[in-house]
């Protein structure tokens, strides 16, 4: 049997990618630190974060279009 590291998972907060906690695209905001699958995502939520805390753009219809893209 394999042994496996437990992995944490998080949302991206603009295109609800479920992303790898220990990723290194981060934003801490308001006391909260937030992972992003990718810079251009990341950039996007330091610009606006209050159009993307507490739900994310795919859910709104604002960003269907986005396909993520490594760092």
């Amino acid at each position: 049997m394999y042994k496996t590291k437990p992995t944490t998972q998080a949302i991206d907060p603009v295109c609800g990618v479920v992303v790898d906690s220990r990723s290194d695209v981060t934003y801490l905001h308001a006391g909260r630190i937030y992972h992003f699958c990718c810079l251009s995502c990341r950039s996007r939520f330091r610009l606006k974060p209050s159009l993307f805390i507490g739900h994310h753009a795919v859910a709104s219809g604002q960003d269907s279009d986005h396909v993520p893209t490594r760092k």
